[in-house]
């Protein structure tokens, strides 16, 4: 089956979250909501018993009926962040009136975030001219507007977040933190999120997206650091007791890559079907030039989904293209970003 159309998926998770539980304050059903998400994305690659058991807490304290409904809301979510970069989760949850305010807790709208982005990303894609990959720290994250605000410049400049950034969020909120987390990881962003206090160096907890140790972040970000403390930026000459790096356990995912011509617009559809395990299948939709396609505004569309929705379609490129016929109203557009 086709995903929702973000819009649809807005409303559907509205609607759902407002009917959940009744029996409890939409706050807490929302905290317990984002905190469930967040374990579930992180122990999907690393599980922490501590994780595991603070889920199983937070599930059992709900009706088997509504039990349910918290896959169907992670769902929504999903397809709510397909169209493009941008948080989403902020704008709900002031939406829901249950911010902290007092505590002067505001989300930036996505369209500020990225025309703050706009304005300040020349500098940090000329890094990418001379380095492999540009670094990125934002001391009060909240949900990750900015960082993601910054992902899609990123994108639209034609580079792979996944590969060319590394992001260090922190926030001294543990909900809005995770709110982060869970909105950086659907976007395969590598990143360690922190709850504590940028000001005083607390951390109380910290969180790396599966993108962070996909892809080897820990080894690229030390021969960083040891390039950068030797003379002219050059790699320390290896002794002869030093250690071989650890070779990676995990070969890269394997991509089969495919061609749609749509209406005239050539599309290459990249497909891994196992992702992550035999969970987990990925498609990338990407226009040849960038330019935006029905799926995608900025050219570019990165899908998680699990296995056996793309076979029930009848494979790889009969999924995109029931997609982008579930998008087509059959009237003419101008496919533009202006």
């Amino acid at each position: 089956m086709a995903p929702l159309d973000p819009r649809e998926a807005r409303a559907a998770f509205l609607r759902s979250f407002k009917q959940l539980a009744p029996y409890k304050h939409r706050y807490e059903v929302w905290r317990d909501f984002v905190t469930m998400a967040a374990c579930s994305l992180h122990n999907g690659l690393f599980k922490d018993q501590a994780r595991e058991e603070e889920y199983l807490q937070i599930i059992a304290a709900y009706k088997p009926e509504d039990q349910q409904q918290f896959p169907l809301l992670l769902a929504c979510l999903v397809n709510m962040l397909q169209a493009e970069p941008r948080d989403v989760l902020g704008p709900i949850y002031m939406e829901l009136e249950i911010a902290n305010k007092d505590a002067g807790q505001f989300f930036t709208p996505p369209e500020l975030s990225e025309l703050m982005a706009r304005i300040n990303c020349d500098e940090q894609l000329s890094i990418l001219e001379d380095q492999p990959f540009i670094t990125l720290a934002e001391p009060a994250c909240g949900a990750g507007g900015m960082v993601l605000a910054f992902v899609k410049v990123l994108i639209e400049a034609g580079h792979n977040p996944a590969d060319k950034l590394w992001v260090q969020c922190i926030d001294v909120d543990r909900l809005a933190a995770l709110m982060c987390f869970i909105q950086l990881t659907l976007w395969h962003v590598p990143a360690q999120v922190i709850v504590g206090n940028t000001l005083s160096g607390e951390q109380r907890e910290v969180w790396y997206t599966p993108a962070h140790h996909l892809g080897f972040w820990d080894s690229r970000l030390r021969k960083r650091r040891e390039a950068e403390v030797t003379p002219d930026h050059q790699p320390p000459a290896p002794q002869e007791n030093d250690e071989p790096d650890e070779v990676p356990a995990r070969p890269p995912p394997a991509y089969d890559e495919f061609q749609i011509d749509w209406q005239g617009q050539t599309l290459t559809v990249r497909h891994c079907a196992a992702w992550l395990g035999d969970e987990t299948a990925h498609l990338e939709i990407i226009s040849a030039d960038r330019s935006p396609h029905p799926i995608s505004e900025t050219g570019y569309r990165s899908h998680f989904i699990r296995p056996e929705h793309i076979e029930e379609e009848g494979g790889p490129v009969a999924y995109v293209t029931a997609w982008l016929r579930s998008l087509d109203d059959g009237k003419p557009k101008q496919l533009s970003l202006f």
